[in-house]
């Protein structure tokens, strides 16, 4: 189904009466599965220090709290509307004392080097201003042989919906590992999704000693 271009700006950064009231839900059911093969292939360790970039809705970033227990977990989020709604979220359920949220970018991290063990990011990377300049950014504040788990659609199937029209930049698979390998990391694994809407893609790679 074609994507309309108040959809599409929305999922760039959610904003307004909208994005604060019903995007968040909608995000959380439209990635359900997609965060769930992203939060398998993370095979996280209970001490873990991770980072999620462009948490959305929250429900990745929700798992990794329950999954981490002696670690912590850190969100970068663009959208102020999001970043408000996951930060209840997480009061709610009691996890404030594992989770740090905040306002960034990507190419622009709020760490020093090498302070987490793992970071990911689901359907971001189609609005990152420069795809290795963001990745290079991860690697950076990733430990050497720190893991980072990226998930984005198909762009065979993204790109016939017309998201390409609306200033969504799509990749492949193969270019997506390149760019990891010019950017300071190792592609080690990857896997595929089928869904409705198309294919939805998980790299996992390590940042490279």
């Amino acid at each position: 189904m074609p994507v309309s271009r108040f959809m599409a700006r929305q999922l760039a950064r959610p904003r307004g009466l909208f994005g604060r009231l019903f995007l968040g839900g909608m995000l959380d059911r439209a990635n359900l599965r997609g965060n769930a093969l992203v939060h398998e292939v993370l095979a996280l360790s209970p001490s873990d220090r991770v980072l999620e970039v462009g948490f959305g809705g929250g429900d990745l970033l929700v798992r990794l709290a329950d999954t981490v227990s002696g670690g912590g977990v850190e969100g970068v989020e663009l959208s102020l509307p999001m970043l408000r709604r996951v930060d209840a979220r997480v009061r709610r359920r009691g996890l404030s004392g594992r989770v740090r949220l905040q306002e960034g970018a990507v190419d622009a991290l709020p760490f020093e080097a090498g302070h987490f063990d793992c970071a990911c990011s689901v359907n971001t990377v189609y609005f990152w201003p420069d795809l290795r300049r963001g990745l290079a950014e991860l690697a950076r504040v990733l430990r050497p042989g720190g893991r980072l788990v990226l998930g984005f659609g198909s762009d065979v199937a993204m790109r016939r919906a017309g998201y390409e029209a609306h200033g969504f930049r799509l990749y492949s698979m193969e270019e997506i590992e390149r760019a990891l390998r010019e950017s300071g990391l190792r592609p080690t694994a990857r896997e595929r999704l089928e869904q409705a809407r198309g294919a939805f893609f998980v790299s996992r790679s390590r940042r490279v000693a």
